[in-house]
């Protein structure tokens, strides 16, 4: 609440458009004027525990997929952590949030990083990915009560379809909503020995049943880590 009003009233005197900003494990554009979310990443204050999270379980030569990657902050971070010797698939289905994190990844000169402009669901389709005002608020569910921007026409894909055999170490999910879609697509995925990590993030205020998301997870053999 105090970085929202702090960016309401700074806003008129932040700079416009997108620039480089420092955040964990490189540098990315972002547009800090848009919303409270990207001052909050140039300031180093945005998902602390997260960024923590993931310094603390992915390994070096890892597997790391983002879902929902935005302007590419934990892609990023994460492809300086797996090194070299390890992979990020990095998933953004908006054209604008796309280009910025495709141009992110190039200027950290991350080769083991590779950007898919798709979303990820429960099977292959069309899906209309609705715009919020805010980019990091963009989601494939049409919800009432959220000012929309637009709507977009985007490739959705099951994960399991998307990745096949390849092996995977960690996930982050941050889909606004879709969360229970990505993971019905995702089966085989979850069942994997090396995956040993899922880094989701639960929107219960969009309507997703938190409780049955982890009972999916449970499952598949994951627990709650605090």
């Amino acid at each position: 609440m105090t970085l929202v009003r702090c960016h309401r009233g700074i806003r008129p005197v932040l700079p416009r458009g997108h620039r480089l900003y420092g955040v964990p494990g490189g540098r990315i554009y972002l547009d800090v004027r848009e919303s409270p979310m990207m001052l909050a990443r140039a300031l180093g204050l945005y998902e602390q525990a997260k960024v923590q999270a993931l310094r603390e379980f992915l390994e070096p030569g890892a597997t790391f997929i983002d879902i929902g990657a935005n302007k590419g902050d934990f892609t990023v971070l994460a492809a300086s952590i797996v090194g070299p010797s390890g992979r990020v698939i990095a998933i953004e289905p908006d054209p604008d949030n796309f280009r910025w994190l495709r141009r992110s990844v190039e200027e950290n000169a991350i080769p083991n990083a590779e950007c898919h402009q798709i979303a990820l669901g429960s099977d292959n389709y069309k899906g209309i990915l609705h715009l919020a005002a805010m980019s990091g608020l963009h989601s494939l569910l049409s919800l009432p009560g959220r000012v929309e921007e637009g709507v977009e026409i985007v490739d959705v894909r099951a994960l399991d379809h998307f990745i096949g055999d390849a092996g995977v170490d960690a996930i982050k999910i941050d889909v606004e909503g879709f969360e229970a879609e990505v993971l019905v697509g995702a089966d085989r995925t979850l069942g994997k020995a090396s995956l040993t990590s899922i880094f989701l993030d639960l929107h219960p205020d969009l309507g997703v049943d938190s409780a049955a998301v982890m009972s999916t997870l449970a499952g598949y053999g994951f627990g709650l880590h605090e």
